[in-house]
């Protein structure tokens, strides 16, 4: 990420996002770590990977994107 004051690849932008939630964390955790969970509890209409991670399809080093209509981020 950019350090503050610098434009990233895309520019000045970035997100802080903060909820709280009654539920166990595992329930929340799938729902934040599974790249398809998002469209279903968010605002988002579309979430999927562009690339796969290891060992497990969210793990590490998958590539997602999140959109609202034709805006969204990778």
């Amino acid at each position: 990420m950019a350090d503050a004051g610098t434009d990233g690849p895309a520019g000045p932008f970035g997100y802080d996002l903060t909820a709280q939630v009654d539920a166990p964390v595992q329930q929340v955790w799938s729902w934040i770590s599974e790249t398809e969970q998002w469209k279903r509890w968010s605002f988002l209409t579309r979430s999927f990977r562009l690339r796969d991670g290891a060992p497990d399809p969210d793990g590490v080093g998958s590539l997602r994107r999140y959109a609202v209509g034709p805006f969204g981020s990778v």
